[in-house]
């Protein structure tokens, strides 16, 4: 893969956030691709710090 699509997809995880319309389904789904497209890349996170992204990525309420 190339340096830019780790970097798109590097930021796509840093910012990810749940949209007002998604769902939780379709947030993880959103998620789940950027984490596997990182792997894919070889760029990989501990298990802790995706669990943490992800809870953080949901709103408030």
């Amino acid at each position: 893969m190339n340096k830019s699509k780790v970097g798109i997809l590097t930021l796509n995880y840093e910012i990810f956030k749940m949209k007002l319309e998604e769902d939780i389904k379709t947030m993880f789904d959103r998620f789940t691709i950027i984490i596997n497209g990182l792997k894919s890349c070889g760029k990989t996170y501990p298990n802790e710090e995706v669990v943490r992204k992800m809870l953080q990525s949901l709103p408030k309420s």
